[in-house]
């Protein structure tokens, strides 16, 4: 009996048709299979758990699930008992597939009504105008049964990350003209949300599968899925290892033990301290750190040294690179070279020798529509209205970093926005590195980039250091953390839970030490 029909049996399910089934489901770029033969079936208000780390094949499942990539050929997919085209976006909207990432795609100038009623349609009037009543007041008695208490007025902009969640599953779930929900993705939904804030959501989940809608929780928080899910689907290198439910698991270590391949690791990967050992005197200084979700971190960076942060979603990894840079709110202390950085002034950051590579390079970086050399001198311009390049010592300069990081096309003139993303964060880069800062800061330097491009980014990272950078790195990828670094801080509910060096710095062993939660 396979995993799937052993749920289905324990859970009681009997012959009822499920909402989502999933069978041998496969996916392959070019020569790598990083989904393969995966079966998965989820019961009409059946909270299912998908966990695995990075690089499991998670995300590649949800968007062949929704058709932004189609799944190889021998895959196959229904829901309610229905066929899904795979590859058709529109075919599982049509269906009843609803998706709610953790960036929610919303249009923050926009009110919440607007918001909702751009994926569900704007109620009309007679002669087909836009009854502008009628679709607050659904949109506020939608919000109202779902238990959120936000004005349907409001510019998303002014409310809270949870209020904006709030908004993206009332959208999810709003009915529609031509279909209702039948199944809920949540792509780590409370990886920015306090305790409370998160279980206002499970009750509004609640809520949704006691109607009968199913649930599918990707999340790298294994508390709540021991809480709130039924059942749970473990991936790892594209597989499922083990589907069954929550029930017959003890605790978290089995599922990281799972998760990582590595069994009984999770008994012996305790939080380890760095020895402390003197040296050159720190570039930067951070001292009681805070944010939103950092607690009271200190740092010491000296030159030449490639820190990392480590922490899944949530942790505060997150926060840590724009915090000290003075791209967020912060709590603390942060110095360069002996001078005090005041806070939420990135200008001063930069004047002080710090630059920083943001994780959104589309939102916070990139100028899409201008040309690489307009992109990588940016970081150039004058600040009191003086020209301090002409046109062709631009193009000099840009074509030196062409170069040396192997950018391409080779053609300066090109707009930004037609390069590969693996080209655009090389641009980006040499954009930071025009200021020979004594402080570099990563935050995922290579999220979305393809390997070729990784590793010529690690290179020019570790050149960088070598010429006596001290190097800062935020990144999700444990593998890009355990190549590059002599030291690396573990993040979890805010505060460092582990600090390791040297031969401490094993991929099994940082898999474990960010997965566990907290005792």
């Amino acid at each position: 009996m396979s995993d799937a029909d052993g749920d289905r049996s324990r859970l009681g399910v009997g012959t009822v048709e499920p909402a989502v089934r999933l069978s041998s489901f496969s996916k392959t770029f070019g020569t790598a299979r990083v989904l393969a033969d995966v079966d998965l079936e989820i019961a009409p208000g059946e909270l299912r758990a998908l966990i695995g780390h990075n690089g499991s094949g998670k995300s590649t499942l949800v968007k062949c699930l929704s058709g932004f990539y189609r799944a190889d050929a021998g895959s196959s997919a229904t829901v309610g008992g229905t066929v899904l085209p795979l590859g058709d976006t529109n075919a599982a909207d049509r269906l009843g597939l609803r998706f709610i990432h953790q960036d929610a795609g919303l249009l923050a100038g926009l009110s919440v009504t607007d918001n909702i009623a751009l994926g569900t349609g704007y109620a009309r009037s007679r002669d087909g105008r836009i009854d502008w009543r009628a679709t607050r007041r659904r949109t506020q008695r939608l919000l109202d049964e779902l238990g959120y208490e936000i004005d349907a007025r409001r510019p998303v902009r002014e409310l809270s990350r949870a209020q904006q969640t709030g908004v993206a599953i009332a959208r999810a779930v709003a009915p529609r003209p031509d279909s209702a929900p039948s199944l809920v993705v949540l792509d780590e939904p409370t990886a920015n949300l306090d305790k409370g804030e998160a279980d206002h959501l499970f009750a509004v989940l609640d809520r949704l599968l006691a109607r009968g809608v199913a649930a599918l929780l990707v999340s790298h928080h294994l508390e709540e899925v021991m809480e709130h899910a039924r059942t749970v689907t473990i991936l790892r290198d594209g597989r499922v290892v083990r589907s069954a439910p929550v029930a017959t698991f003890s605790s978290t270590d089995e599922l990281v033990e799972l998760m990582v391949g590595v069994v009984g690791l999770a008994d012996t990967a305790k939080p380890v301290e760095a020895a402390s050992a003197a040296g050159p005197a720190p570039v930067l200084t951070v001292r009681g750190l805070g944010t939103r979700l950092v607690q009271d971190l200190d740092l010491d960076l000296v030159p030449g040294e490639i820190v990392g942060i480590a922490g899944i979603s949530g942790s505060g990894r997150e926060d840590v690179a724009a915090a000290v840079f003075g791209g967020r709110p912060r709590a603390g202390e942060v110095t360069v070279h002996g001078r005090r950085l005041a806070e939420s002034r990135p200008g001063r950051a930069v004047r002080s020798g710090m630059a920083l590579l943001p994780a959104q390079r589309h939102e916070h970086a990139l100028f899409a529509h201008l040309s690489v050399a307009e992109n990588v001198t940016a970081s150039q311009l004058p600040t009191r209205g003086r020209v301090v390049m002409d046109a062709r010592q631009q193009r000099r300069v840009t074509m030196e970093w062409i170069n040396k990081l192997s950018i391409r096309p080779a053609d300066p003139t090109v707009p930004i926005g037609q390069l590969s993303g693996g080209n655009q964060q090389k641009a980006l880069l040499a954009r930071c590195l025009q200021t020979s800062p004594s402080v570099l800061v990563l935050d995922e330097p290579t999220q979305g980039v393809d390997v070729a491009s990784a590793v010529e980014l690690h290179d020019q990272i570790r050149r960088t250091a070598h010429a006596g950078a001290a190097v800062l790195v935020a990144s999700s990828d444990n593998d890009e953390l355990v190549r590059l670094c002599t030291r690396i801080l573990v993040l979890r509910d805010g505060k460092v839970a582990a600090h390791l060096r040297g031969s401490q710095i094993n991929r099994d062993h940082l898999d474990v030490l960010t997965l566990r939660e907290s005792a």
